[in-house]
């Protein structure tokens, strides 16, 4: 929200290094574009998470809301999966991955073999990945789904900004695959921690519920 409204940012020493943004870096300036545009993809296909209100309040929310044109239909909660969705989400969520081919997007120190489920292949990013990786994670996805006829396949992105980006490109260009931005529910099972209080056990996150 912050960066796609031109406000600079600097999330590189959190957990294990997320976004910066710099609205007087020209290159920076670039990826903020292509991040907006991910807001304003519009297919019956593609779902808008938005920050809650309850999260940053009634102005902040709506402001965006408004932004992204888009019908109420296409619209759901950054939080889906977690705080008090968590627990749901692991048991129904979970269950329905499998047997599906799964492919991972996520940081580049996560491993994989604690997850409850078999993946395909992963696709590795570091810290600050929206500007840092966005260009060759974008190639280096189109040339997977184009060399294997990929069709009927779900990409899980565990990417922080970089997962808006690239999933709207992919919706647009591939749409006969399913692309989940999950966010943070997996990174204490992929050995990257507890980075969010809910993953902590924190009784008030595991309680909150977003407000329509």
């Amino acid at each position: 929200m912050e960066v796609i409204n031109g406000k600079a940012i600097d999330l590189s020493e959190k957990c294990n290094g997320e976004h910066k943004y710099n609205p007087n870096n020209e290159e920076d300036e670039c990826y903020r574009k292509i991040l907006e545009q991910s807001l304003l993809h519009k297919s019956d296909s593609y779902f808008v998470g938005l920050p809650c209100r309850c999260c940053v309040g009634d102005a902040h929310c709506n402001n965006l809301r408004s932004q992204s044109n888009q019908s109420d239909s296409q619209l759901t909660w950054a939080n889906l999966f977690v705080n008090a969705n968590d627990p749901e989400f692991l048991a129904s969520t979970v269950a329905i991955l499998k047997g599906k081919t799964i492919n991972m997007v996520c940081h580049e120190k996560a491993d994989l073999a604690g997850l409850p489920f078999a993946v395909n292949d992963s696709f590795r990013v570091g810290a600050n990945a929206w500007s840092q990786n966005y260009d060759a994670m974008l190639a280096e996805m189109t040339v997977y789904i184009g060399n294997n006829n990929a069709e009927n396949q779900v990409f899980i992105f565990c990417a922080g900004v970089l997962s808006n980006m690239l999933i709207f490109q992919l919706n647009k260009a591939y749409p006969h695959n399913t692309y989940l931005d999950v966010g943070s529910v997996f990174d204490d099972l992929m050995g990257l921690g507890q980075t969010r209080k809910y993953l902590k056990g924190s009784k008030n996150r595991l309680k909150q519920v977003c407000v329509w």
